[in-house]
């Protein structure tokens, strides 16, 4: 994880992310990053290894989060777009996630976990251009929690 983000900025202007028409370079991708990271950092150094789940459909923002929370020190905790409310409960209480970003068609969606959750929610439309000093990620550290679908119960 460390090492793509690295890796990263020897390729600023090729094309990291191409969504149908659009396209965004891995400059863009690591300027957006930042600033999500600064955003989710709010002050803190490290993240240290803090579970971030985030709820945005697949594309440029999907990306840019993951990359932000990996850079902010956190574990990303991708939600699924198409589970039920009770199916993100269960992966949100599970991991312990104590930040929750989502986007706007899902701020219905997540309203009874704000009413029953400790997690500082952040939708993903507020985020703004950032610039700050990220934390030194070491590479063995933990980056992401993945959960199956749970077509027979709650997701593994």
């Amino acid at each position: 994880m460390i090492t793509l983000i690295h890796n990263a900025g020897k390729y600023h202007t090729r094309i990291a992310v191409r969504i149908e028409e659009a396209s965004y370079t891995y400059k863009q991708l690591l300027d957006s990053s930042e600033s999500i990271a600064e955003e989710l950092l709010d002050g803190k150094v490290d993240l240290e290894e803090t579970r971030v789940a985030f709820l945005v459909p697949p594309g440029f923002d999907y990306a840019a989060i993951q990359w932000g929370i990996w850079r902010a020190g956190g574990i990303a905790v991708p939600l699924c777009v198409k589970h039920p409310l009770d199916s993100i409960r269960y992966v949100v209480d599970d991991t312990a996630a104590s930040i929750i970003v989502f986007s706007k068609e899902f701020e219905s969606l997540l309203e009874p976990l704000r009413e029953t959750h400790q997690s500082r929610f952040l939708s993903s439309e507020n985020f703004v251009n950032k610039k700050g000093n990220l934390p030194d990620v070491d590479s063995g550290r933990r980056a992401m929690i993945l959960y199956t679908s749970g077509t027979t119960g709650n997701p593994k």
